[in-house]
């Protein structure tokens, strides 16, 4: 399987959120801050088997795509209202670096595709808290 760290690690490092997994039983960091969450996987074809060792052992590769749901959780008190959005624009946008893209790859995640950024700040108390996401469809093989 392909390290989950350096999904969390590029958020932070993009964002400079703290960047968590959600659905964690422990507090949540103050904001702002990011969340991660591995939606689906599913197998893409079928798995190549290699050739049969004299141990009878065969190597055995297989392609996924996993969909992973990142959501920015901006402050309240943030003197611009679009610091989540302008997060999520940011950390989208940084996909497109060949860099990015290395250090993701080199941990065994492969971008293929997003769904557009949503906007969606929400009332909390009696103030809006910033929100924003989109899903990130990453190609990974496992052996």
């Amino acid at each position: 399987m392909a390290d989950t760290e350096a999904l969390r690690s590029w958020v932070e490092t993009i964002t400079g959120f703290t960047a968590i997994w959600l659905n964690q039983n422990t507090p949540r960091p103050a904001r702002p801050y990011a969340t991660l969450h591995i939606m689906n996987q599913r197998q893409v074809g079928q798995p190549y088997t290699g050739p049969i060792t004299a141990l009878g052992v065969a190597t055995i590769q297989a392609q996924y795509e996993i969909t992973v749901s990142i959501q920015i959780y901006g402050s309240s008190t943030a003197a611009d209202p679009r610091t989540a959005i302008n997060a999520a624009y940011a950390l989208r946008q940084s996909l497109d670096r060949p860099s990015v893209r290395e250090s993701l790859g080199i941990a065994g995640w492969a971008f293929r595709a997003e769904e557009q950024i949503a906007d969606v700040p929400e009332m909390m108390d009696s103030t809006w808290e910033p929100r924003a996401f989109f899903d990130a469809v990453f190609g990974m093989t496992v052996e």
